[in-house]
């Protein structure tokens, strides 16, 4: 088993695990409808964006959008890689 840890891969600290193993976990499909949309539309700056639209659910106290968008931005770094995460068997 190879463990794959890119460090061009742009994905957030909080989603990366020791052993270099990188886990992302979406808890909905609307947040990877969201995270591709907005890829469609932003482009490089989709990222940027969905960790704005997060801090500003946080600082609004609404825990459920703050997740939704967490997710989101995680899922945008994922799909933006272009590298394997994970375990290959």
């Amino acid at each position: 088993m190879h463990q794959i840890n890119s460090p061009a891969c742009p994905l957030p600290h909080n989603a990366r695990f020791g052993g270099g193993v990188t886990v992302t976990v979406s808890t909905s499909r609307s947040a990877c409808d969201e995270a591709m949309n907005m890829i469609d539309l932003l482009g490089d700056a989709a990222a940027e964006q969905a960790e704005r639209n997060a801090n500003n659910a946080r600082n609004k106290g609404n825990h459920i959008h703050f997740c939704h968008w967490r997710d989101v931005r995680r899922m945008v770094a994922q799909l933006q890689c272009g590298c394997v995460s994970g375990a290959i068997n």
